[in-house]
């Protein structure tokens, strides 16, 4: 279970700093995926309720809410940074296309981290 919380930390990091076509709708989006790759990746499931709830929608609001709630379209990344929404955009892509075992070895994507750079 522990590379799955290092994936969490990690899109709780970005969740003011990315893009679907917006900072709020990747945050929503990366959150969401991150909890079907969950939900798909565990072995065996269910995931750690209290940290994933018991279903993916249920997951996806509950991280939506806890990494969502403050991302903003006017001031997505820190002072001195740009979001990227093509960055974002591929960021989403990589996690749906990740195999679960890289995905439970801990999901590391490059184009994740330059969302916000």
């Amino acid at each position: 279970m522990k590379p799955l919380v290092l994936v969490v930390v990690a899109a709780a990091a970005f969740a003011g700093c990315g893009s679907g076509t917006t900072p709020v709708s990747y945050c929503n989006d990366l959150q969401a995926e991150l909890c079907a790759r969950v939900f798909d990746c565990t072995d065996p499931p269910p995931p750690e309720p209290t940290l994933f709830g018991t279903s993916v929608a249920g997951c996806a609001a509950m991280l939506e809410a806890k990494n969502c709630a403050t991302a903003s379209n006017t001031q997505p990344c820190p002072v001195g940074q740009a979001f990227h929404a093509d960055k974002a955009d591929a960021c989403v892509a990589d996690l749906k296309g990740v195999s679960c075992s890289t995905f439970n070895a801990g999901f590391n994507s490059d184009d994740c981290m330059a969302v916000c750079s």
